[in-house]
């Protein structure tokens, strides 16, 4: 993980988890204060990390976002094609 960022849940039961992913990552999930500070983004191959803090009880952790999709903004034109495929 990025910059030294260790993976711990500290044993936060999956269900706690869960809701704060639905929720939009907006709340502490130890505490549940709403006051959430994010470090910058940094992504890996395949994958991105932000470190988030608590001011109210302190706890730290990381969320981790995975490449599910992406979005074609611009289709190549037909002669680049063939540069595309030579990559692969």
């Amino acid at each position: 993980m990025a910059d030294g960022v260790k993976v711990k849940r500290r044993n936060l039961r999956e269900r706690i988890i869960q809701k704060y992913i639905n929720a939009g990552a907006v709340f502490c999930p130890y505490c549940e204060n709403g006051g959430l500070q994010y470090s910058r983004i940094e992504i890996e191959s395949g994958g991105a990390y932000q470190q988030v803090l608590c001011p109210k009880c302190e706890a730290r952790w990381a969320d981790s976002y995975s490449l599910v999709s992406i979005v074609e903004l611009e289709k190549p034109k037909k002669g680049e094609m063939e540069n595309v495929q030579k990559l692969q």
